[in-house]
Protein backbone atom coordinates (compact mmCIF):
# COMPACT_ATOMS: atom_id res chain seq x y z
CA UNK A 1 0.00 0.00 0.00
CA UNK A 2 1.52 3.31 -1.08
CA UNK A 3 2.60 5.96 1.43
CA UNK A 4 1.45 9.44 0.29
CA UNK A 5 2.23 12.77 1.90
CA UNK A 6 -0.64 13.10 4.43
CA UNK A 7 -1.16 16.83 4.00
CA UNK A 8 -1.10 16.62 0.21
CA UNK A 9 -3.52 13.68 0.24
CA UNK A 10 -5.91 15.55 2.53
CA UNK A 11 -5.82 18.77 0.51
CA UNK A 12 -6.33 16.88 -2.73
CA UNK A 13 -9.34 15.02 -1.33
CA UNK A 14 -10.98 18.23 -0.11
CA UNK A 15 -10.41 20.06 -3.39
CA UNK A 16 -11.34 17.14 -5.66
CA UNK A 17 -13.88 15.03 -3.77
CA UNK A 18 -15.08 11.62 -4.88
CA UNK A 19 -18.56 13.01 -5.46
CA UNK A 20 -20.36 16.27 -4.78
CA UNK A 21 -18.93 19.79 -4.51
CA UNK A 22 -15.52 20.52 -2.90
CA UNK A 23 -15.38 21.49 0.76
CA UNK A 24 -14.98 25.22 0.06
CA UNK A 25 -18.26 25.22 -1.85
CA UNK A 26 -20.02 23.20 0.84
CA UNK A 27 -18.97 25.66 3.54
CA UNK A 28 -19.73 28.79 1.52
CA UNK A 29 -22.56 30.75 3.12
CA UNK A 30 -22.49 28.64 6.26
CA UNK A 31 -23.09 30.20 9.66
CA UNK A 32 -21.55 27.44 11.79
CA UNK A 33 -19.67 24.15 11.48
CA UNK A 34 -19.76 20.93 13.48
CA UNK A 35 -16.91 18.47 12.93
CA UNK A 36 -17.39 14.89 14.12
CA UNK A 37 -14.25 12.96 15.10
CA UNK A 38 -13.65 9.48 16.53
CA UNK A 39 -12.38 8.89 20.05
CA UNK A 40 -8.90 7.61 20.85
CA UNK A 41 -9.64 3.97 19.96
CA UNK A 42 -8.88 4.54 16.25
CA UNK A 43 -6.14 6.05 14.10
CA UNK A 44 -8.03 8.68 12.07
CA UNK A 45 -5.34 11.36 11.63
CA UNK A 46 -7.80 13.86 13.11
CA UNK A 47 -4.81 15.92 14.33
CA UNK A 48 -4.30 16.81 10.65
CA UNK A 49 -7.91 16.77 9.50
CA UNK A 50 -9.43 19.07 12.14
CA UNK A 51 -7.02 22.01 11.71
CA UNK A 52 -7.42 21.76 7.93
CA UNK A 53 -11.22 21.82 8.20
CA UNK A 54 -11.09 24.81 10.55
CA UNK A 55 -8.83 26.68 8.14
CA UNK A 56 -11.32 25.97 5.35
CA UNK A 57 -14.14 27.26 7.56
CA UNK A 58 -12.25 30.48 8.23
CA UNK A 59 -11.66 30.95 4.51
CA UNK A 60 -15.40 30.52 3.96
CA UNK A 61 -16.19 33.19 6.53
CA UNK A 62 -17.17 30.90 9.41
CA UNK A 63 -15.37 32.19 12.53
CA UNK A 64 -13.65 29.84 14.97
CA UNK A 65 -16.24 30.74 17.61
CA UNK A 66 -18.95 29.25 15.41
CA UNK A 67 -17.10 25.93 14.99
CA UNK A 68 -17.39 22.89 17.24
CA UNK A 69 -15.76 19.47 17.40
CA UNK A 70 -17.87 16.61 18.74
CA UNK A 71 -16.07 13.45 19.85
CA UNK A 72 -18.16 10.50 18.70
CA UNK A 73 -17.52 8.01 21.43
CA UNK A 74 -20.87 6.19 21.34
CA UNK A 75 -20.93 4.17 24.55
CA UNK A 76 -17.16 4.23 25.02
CA UNK A 77 -15.76 5.78 28.23
CA UNK A 78 -14.86 9.48 28.46
CA UNK A 79 -11.78 10.65 26.55
CA UNK A 80 -8.99 11.99 28.81
CA UNK A 81 -7.80 15.53 28.16
CA UNK A 82 -4.32 14.44 26.97
CA UNK A 83 -5.97 12.18 24.40
CA UNK A 84 -8.28 15.00 23.27
CA UNK A 85 -5.24 17.22 22.82
CA UNK A 86 -3.59 14.54 20.67
CA UNK A 87 -6.75 14.09 18.60
CA UNK A 88 -7.09 17.80 17.79
CA UNK A 89 -3.43 18.60 17.18
CA UNK A 90 -2.78 22.31 16.71
CA UNK A 91 -6.53 23.00 16.89
CA UNK A 92 -6.52 22.14 20.60
CA UNK A 93 -7.59 25.15 22.62
CA UNK A 94 -8.85 27.01 19.56
CA UNK A 95 -12.25 25.35 19.14
CA UNK A 96 -15.11 24.25 21.36
CA UNK A 97 -14.88 20.49 22.04
CA UNK A 98 -17.88 18.41 23.13
CA UNK A 99 -17.82 14.75 24.13
CA UNK A 100 -20.92 12.90 23.07
CA UNK A 101 -22.61 10.93 25.86
CA UNK A 102 -25.03 8.26 24.67
CA UNK A 103 -26.71 8.12 28.07
CA UNK A 104 -26.82 11.70 29.33
CA UNK A 105 -26.08 13.88 26.33
CA UNK A 106 -28.60 16.24 24.77
CA UNK A 107 -30.30 14.26 22.02
CA UNK A 108 -32.57 15.05 19.10
CA UNK A 109 -35.22 12.47 18.07
CA UNK A 110 -35.09 12.24 14.27
CA UNK A 111 -37.49 9.41 13.49
CA UNK A 112 -37.46 5.65 13.09
CA UNK A 113 -35.76 3.47 10.48
CA UNK A 114 -37.64 0.92 8.38
CA UNK A 115 -36.22 -1.80 10.65
CA UNK A 116 -37.69 -0.12 13.72
CA UNK A 117 -34.60 1.59 15.13
CA UNK A 118 -35.57 4.79 16.99
CA UNK A 119 -32.99 7.38 15.91
CA UNK A 120 -31.76 9.73 18.64
CA UNK A 121 -28.61 11.65 17.75
CA UNK A 122 -26.48 14.30 19.38
CA UNK A 123 -28.51 17.51 19.12
CA UNK A 124 -25.54 19.74 18.29
CA UNK A 125 -24.72 17.59 15.24
CA UNK A 126 -28.32 16.95 14.24
CA UNK A 127 -29.07 20.68 14.13
CA UNK A 128 -25.73 21.75 12.61
CA UNK A 129 -25.75 24.33 9.84
CA UNK A 130 -22.80 22.47 8.29
CA UNK A 131 -22.03 18.92 9.46
CA UNK A 132 -18.77 17.23 8.46
CA UNK A 133 -18.02 13.61 9.39
CA UNK A 134 -14.47 12.30 9.74
CA UNK A 135 -13.03 8.92 10.56
CA UNK A 136 -11.15 5.89 9.28
CA UNK A 137 -12.34 3.02 7.11
CA UNK A 138 -11.28 -0.44 8.23
CA UNK A 139 -12.90 -3.83 8.62
CA UNK A 140 -15.52 -4.25 11.34
CA UNK A 141 -16.57 -7.67 12.51
CA UNK A 142 -20.34 -7.14 12.20
CA UNK A 143 -20.88 -3.71 10.56
CA UNK A 144 -18.73 -4.76 7.61
CA UNK A 145 -16.54 -1.67 7.62
CA UNK A 146 -15.84 1.27 9.89
CA UNK A 147 -16.02 4.91 8.89
CA UNK A 148 -18.77 6.72 7.03
CA UNK A 149 -22.13 6.41 8.72
CA UNK A 150 -20.55 5.03 11.92
CA UNK A 151 -19.51 8.56 12.86
CA UNK A 152 -23.18 9.14 13.62
CA UNK A 153 -24.45 5.65 14.45
CA UNK A 154 -23.14 4.51 16.85
CA UNK A 155 -20.74 7.46 17.31
CA UNK A 156 -23.29 10.16 18.16
CA UNK A 157 -26.30 8.00 18.95
CA UNK A 158 -28.16 7.28 22.17
CA UNK A 159 -27.85 3.95 23.95
CA UNK A 160 -31.38 3.13 22.77
CA UNK A 161 -30.43 3.71 19.13
CA UNK A 162 -27.13 1.83 19.40
CA UNK A 163 -28.69 -1.20 21.02
CA UNK A 164 -31.57 -1.33 18.55
CA UNK A 165 -29.15 -1.11 15.63
CA UNK A 166 -26.57 -3.59 16.90
CA UNK A 167 -29.11 -6.24 17.79
CA UNK A 168 -29.91 -6.48 14.07
CA UNK A 169 -26.82 -8.67 13.78
CA UNK A 170 -28.94 -11.43 15.30
CA UNK A 171 -31.58 -13.40 13.43
CA UNK A 172 -34.90 -14.12 15.20
CA UNK A 173 -33.47 -17.57 15.95
CA UNK A 174 -30.67 -15.93 17.91
CA UNK A 175 -27.95 -16.89 15.44
CA UNK A 176 -25.70 -14.26 13.93
CA UNK A 177 -26.99 -12.93 10.61
CA UNK A 178 -24.80 -14.41 7.84
CA UNK A 179 -24.28 -10.98 6.23
CA UNK A 180 -23.37 -9.22 9.49
CA UNK A 181 -19.64 -9.79 9.15
CA UNK A 182 -16.42 -8.13 8.17
CA UNK A 183 -16.09 -7.09 4.54
CA UNK A 184 -19.82 -7.26 3.76
CA UNK A 185 -22.14 -4.31 3.15
CA UNK A 186 -24.77 -5.64 0.74
CA UNK A 187 -27.52 -7.29 2.74
CA UNK A 188 -25.83 -6.47 6.05
CA UNK A 189 -28.75 -5.35 8.25
CA UNK A 190 -26.53 -3.49 10.73
CA UNK A 191 -24.86 -1.45 8.00
CA UNK A 192 -28.06 -0.74 6.08
CA UNK A 193 -29.82 0.41 9.23
CA UNK A 194 -26.87 2.65 10.12
CA UNK A 195 -27.03 4.30 6.71
CA UNK A 196 -30.77 4.90 7.01
CA UNK A 197 -30.37 6.35 10.49
CA UNK A 198 -27.40 8.56 9.58
CA UNK A 199 -29.24 9.95 6.56
CA UNK A 200 -31.76 11.54 8.91
CA UNK A 201 -29.02 13.93 10.12
CA UNK A 202 -28.21 14.98 6.53
CA UNK A 203 -24.40 15.19 6.75
CA UNK A 204 -22.96 17.77 4.37
CA UNK A 205 -19.50 16.31 3.83
CA UNK A 206 -17.28 13.36 4.76
CA UNK A 207 -13.53 12.99 5.22
CA UNK A 208 -12.39 9.40 5.71
CA UNK A 209 -8.88 7.98 5.70
CA UNK A 210 -7.63 4.48 4.99
CA UNK A 211 -4.55 3.45 6.94
CA UNK A 212 -1.69 1.13 6.20
CA UNK A 213 -1.35 -1.82 8.62
CA UNK A 214 1.33 0.19 10.44
CA UNK A 215 -1.18 3.00 11.09
CA UNK A 216 0.30 5.46 8.61
CA UNK A 217 -2.05 7.11 6.14
CA UNK A 218 -2.53 5.29 2.82
CA UNK A 219 -5.26 7.40 1.21
CA UNK A 220 -7.90 10.03 1.94
CA UNK A 221 -11.43 10.19 0.54
CA UNK A 222 -13.85 13.09 0.80
CA UNK A 223 -17.13 14.40 -0.53
CA UNK A 224 -20.62 12.96 -0.44
CA UNK A 225 -20.83 11.00 2.82
CA UNK A 226 -22.03 7.78 1.20
CA UNK A 227 -20.13 7.78 -2.08
CA UNK A 228 -16.82 8.77 -0.50
CA UNK A 229 -17.19 5.96 2.01
CA UNK A 230 -17.95 3.48 -0.77
CA UNK A 231 -14.80 4.52 -2.63
CA UNK A 232 -12.72 4.17 0.54
CA UNK A 233 -14.11 0.65 0.99
CA UNK A 234 -13.07 -0.25 -2.56
CA UNK A 235 -9.56 1.06 -1.92
CA UNK A 236 -9.28 -0.92 1.32
CA UNK A 237 -10.37 -4.13 -0.38
CA UNK A 238 -7.75 -3.74 -3.11
CA UNK A 239 -4.90 -3.67 -0.61
CA UNK A 240 -6.07 -5.35 2.60
CA UNK A 241 -8.32 -8.20 1.47
CA UNK A 242 -6.22 -11.34 1.15
CA UNK A 243 -6.89 -15.03 0.55
CA UNK A 244 -5.49 -18.34 1.78
CA UNK A 245 -6.38 -21.77 0.44
CA UNK A 246 -7.27 -23.61 3.66
CA UNK A 247 -7.80 -23.36 7.39
CA UNK A 248 -4.64 -23.49 9.47
CA UNK A 249 -3.72 -25.49 12.59
CA UNK A 250 -1.69 -22.53 13.88
CA UNK A 251 -2.05 -18.81 13.25
CA UNK A 252 0.14 -16.07 14.72
CA UNK A 253 -1.41 -12.61 14.86
CA UNK A 254 -0.76 -9.17 16.24
CA UNK A 255 -3.56 -6.84 17.34
CA UNK A 256 -1.77 -3.81 15.90
CA UNK A 257 -0.61 -2.08 19.07
CA UNK A 258 -2.22 0.92 20.76
CA UNK A 259 -5.03 1.91 20.55
CA UNK A 260 -6.20 -1.41 19.09
CA UNK A 261 -5.00 -3.50 22.02
CA UNK A 262 -5.67 -1.16 24.93
CA UNK A 263 -8.21 -3.71 26.19
CA UNK A 264 -9.20 -7.23 25.20
CA UNK A 265 -12.56 -5.75 24.21
CA UNK A 266 -10.76 -3.72 21.54
CA UNK A 267 -8.33 -6.52 20.63
CA UNK A 268 -11.27 -8.83 19.97
CA UNK A 269 -11.55 -7.28 16.49
CA UNK A 270 -8.12 -8.70 15.66
CA UNK A 271 -9.00 -11.98 17.35
CA UNK A 272 -12.12 -12.25 15.21
CA UNK A 273 -10.18 -11.62 11.98
CA UNK A 274 -7.47 -14.16 12.78
CA UNK A 275 -9.68 -16.85 14.33
CA UNK A 276 -11.57 -17.23 11.04
CA UNK A 277 -8.43 -18.85 9.62
CA UNK A 278 -7.90 -21.40 12.39
CA UNK A 279 -9.18 -24.96 12.01
CA UNK A 280 -11.38 -26.37 14.79
CA UNK A 281 -9.15 -27.43 17.66
CA UNK A 282 -6.25 -25.38 16.32
CA UNK A 283 -4.30 -22.62 18.02
CA UNK A 284 -4.35 -18.85 17.65
CA UNK A 285 -1.51 -16.91 19.22
CA UNK A 286 -2.53 -13.27 19.53
CA UNK A 287 -0.13 -10.60 20.70
CA UNK A 288 -2.20 -7.97 22.50
CA UNK A 289 -0.82 -6.08 25.50
CA UNK A 290 -4.22 -5.00 26.94
CA UNK A 291 -2.73 -2.59 29.51
CA UNK A 292 -6.25 -1.52 30.52
CA UNK A 293 -7.44 -5.07 31.09
CA UNK A 294 -10.60 -6.59 29.71
CA UNK A 295 -12.49 -3.40 28.95
CA UNK A 296 -16.08 -2.47 29.89
CA UNK A 297 -17.26 -4.01 33.19
CA UNK A 298 -20.27 -5.53 31.40
CA UNK A 299 -17.93 -7.36 29.03
CA UNK A 300 -16.04 -8.89 31.96
CA UNK A 301 -19.29 -9.81 33.70
CA UNK A 302 -20.65 -11.66 30.68
CA UNK A 303 -17.36 -13.44 30.04
CA UNK A 304 -17.73 -14.91 33.52
CA UNK A 305 -20.92 -16.67 32.38
CA UNK A 306 -18.66 -19.02 30.32
CA UNK A 307 -21.65 -20.24 28.28
CA UNK A 308 -22.13 -18.60 24.88
CA UNK A 309 -25.56 -20.21 24.50
CA UNK A 310 -26.71 -18.65 27.77
CA UNK A 311 -25.48 -15.21 26.69
CA UNK A 312 -27.21 -15.64 23.34
CA UNK A 313 -30.48 -16.42 25.09
CA UNK A 314 -30.05 -13.27 27.19
CA UNK A 315 -29.49 -11.25 24.01
CA UNK A 316 -32.59 -12.70 22.38
CA UNK A 317 -34.98 -12.45 25.28
CA UNK A 318 -33.60 -9.65 27.44
CA UNK A 319 -32.36 -6.14 26.90
CA UNK A 320 -29.69 -6.13 24.21
CA UNK A 321 -26.22 -5.19 25.45
CA UNK A 322 -23.27 -4.60 23.10
CA UNK A 323 -20.59 -5.87 25.54
CA UNK A 324 -22.66 -9.05 25.98
CA UNK A 325 -22.56 -9.62 22.22
CA UNK A 326 -18.78 -9.17 22.20
CA UNK A 327 -18.44 -11.53 25.18
CA UNK A 328 -20.51 -14.10 23.28
CA UNK A 329 -18.28 -13.69 20.23
CA UNK A 330 -15.13 -14.00 22.36
CA UNK A 331 -16.22 -17.17 24.16
CA UNK A 332 -17.43 -18.76 20.93
CA UNK A 333 -13.88 -18.44 19.60
CA UNK A 334 -12.00 -19.49 22.73
CA UNK A 335 -14.18 -22.60 23.03
CA UNK A 336 -13.71 -23.61 19.36
CA UNK A 337 -9.95 -23.09 19.27
CA UNK A 338 -7.17 -22.57 21.77
CA UNK A 339 -6.39 -18.87 22.05
CA UNK A 340 -3.06 -17.89 23.60
CA UNK A 341 -2.71 -14.21 24.44
CA UNK A 342 0.81 -12.80 24.49
CA UNK A 343 0.94 -9.94 26.97
CA UNK A 344 3.15 -8.69 29.76
CA UNK A 345 0.35 -6.47 31.08
CA UNK A 346 -2.83 -8.58 31.15
CA UNK A 347 -3.65 -10.35 34.41
CA UNK A 348 -3.84 -14.17 34.15
CA UNK A 349 -7.29 -14.13 35.73
CA UNK A 350 -8.57 -11.88 32.95
CA UNK A 351 -7.21 -14.20 30.26
CA UNK A 352 -8.77 -17.16 32.02
CA UNK A 353 -12.12 -15.38 32.26
CA UNK A 354 -12.07 -14.99 28.48
CA UNK A 355 -11.29 -18.69 28.05
CA UNK A 356 -7.75 -18.02 26.86
CA UNK A 357 -4.26 -18.87 28.03
CA UNK A 358 -1.67 -16.21 28.80
CA UNK A 359 1.97 -16.17 27.74
CA UNK A 360 4.52 -13.52 28.64
CA UNK A 361 6.31 -13.75 25.28
CA UNK A 362 6.10 -15.42 21.89
CA UNK A 363 8.60 -18.16 22.80
CA UNK A 364 6.46 -19.27 25.72
CA UNK A 365 3.35 -19.13 23.54
CA UNK A 366 4.94 -21.41 20.93
CA UNK A 367 5.81 -23.95 23.62
CA UNK A 368 2.18 -23.89 24.77
CA UNK A 369 0.98 -24.27 21.18
CA UNK A 370 3.26 -27.26 20.60
CA UNK A 371 1.88 -28.90 23.72
CA UNK A 372 -1.68 -28.41 22.45
CA UNK A 373 -0.98 -29.57 18.86
CA UNK A 374 1.48 -32.32 19.69
CA UNK A 375 4.14 -30.53 17.66
CA UNK A 376 4.47 -27.28 15.78
CA UNK A 377 3.59 -27.40 12.08
CA UNK A 378 6.49 -26.81 9.66
CA UNK A 379 5.03 -23.40 8.81
CA UNK A 380 2.42 -21.08 10.30
CA UNK A 381 0.39 -18.18 8.95
CA UNK A 382 1.44 -14.86 10.50
CA UNK A 383 -0.83 -11.79 10.34
CA UNK A 384 0.50 -8.38 11.40
CA UNK A 385 -2.12 -5.86 12.55
CA UNK A 386 -4.81 -8.51 12.14
CA UNK A 387 -7.69 -6.09 12.66
CA UNK A 388 -6.63 -4.09 9.60
CA UNK A 389 -6.65 -7.06 7.22
CA UNK A 390 -9.38 -9.36 5.97
CA UNK A 391 -7.93 -12.77 5.18
CA UNK A 392 -10.44 -15.20 3.68
CA UNK A 393 -10.28 -18.95 3.17
CA UNK A 394 -10.99 -19.93 -0.42
CA UNK A 395 -10.85 -23.74 -0.05
CA UNK A 396 -13.49 -26.04 1.39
Amino acid sequence: MRRPDPQAALRGALEQPVAGPPLAQVLAGGRSLVIVISDGTRHTHSHLVVPTLLAAAAAAGIPAGACSVVIARGLHPPVPIPVQERLLGEAWGKVWVVEHDGDRGELAPLGTTSRGTPVELNRLAAEADRLVLTGAVGYHYYAGYGGGRKGLVPGLASRLTIQANHRLMLLPSGEVHPQARAGVLAGNPVHEDMVEAAALARPHFLVNVVNRPDGELAACFAGDWQQAHTEAVRFLDRYCRLQVSELQPLVLADAGGSPYDLTLYQAHKAMDAAARLVADGGVLILRARCPQGLGPPEYADFLAWKQPARILQRLRLGRYCVPAQTAHATLTKTQRIRVILVSDRLHPDDAHRAGALLAENMEQALVMAARKLGSLPPAALAIPAAGSLLVEVTGT
